[in-house]
């Protein structure tokens, strides 16, 4: 398996909010080697949420931050399909909220 990953080491790593935390993310996410680094769908989909209601994040800021996240070989993502598909009917459709109501509520495998 691997280290499982909570959303504020992804908070501090992508607001940069905090020199203290975003050190030991970066340290973290940095130095992290190939699917060494476990990203629950529900993870995903808290991030998602601090990032928009807290940092008022919109989504063509959102969506890069997403995808980036799954192009990141260090990421081991179950269900990465339906994180995936979710994210990319999020990027299509502009659905309201569909992320976190999607990742959140969809049966696991």
């Amino acid at each position: 398996m691997g280290i499982a990953v909570d959303s504020s080491v992804l908070v501090r790593y992508f607001t940069k909010d905090d020199n203290k935390l975003l050190k030991r993310a970066k340290e973290l996410l940095e130095t992290a080697t190939p699917n060494s680094l476990v990203l629950d769908r529900v993870i995903i989909a808290e991030f998602g949420y601090v990032l928009r209601s807290v940092y008022g994040l919109k989504k063509d800021r959102l969506v890069p931050v997403y995808k980036f996240i799954l192009a990141n070989d260090i990421f081991t993502i179950p269900d990465r399909e339906l994180v995936e598909t979710t994210i990319k009917f999020f990027d299509e459709e502009n659905p309201s909220k569909i992320v976190g109501f999607y990742l959140l509520s969809a049966p696991g495998k």
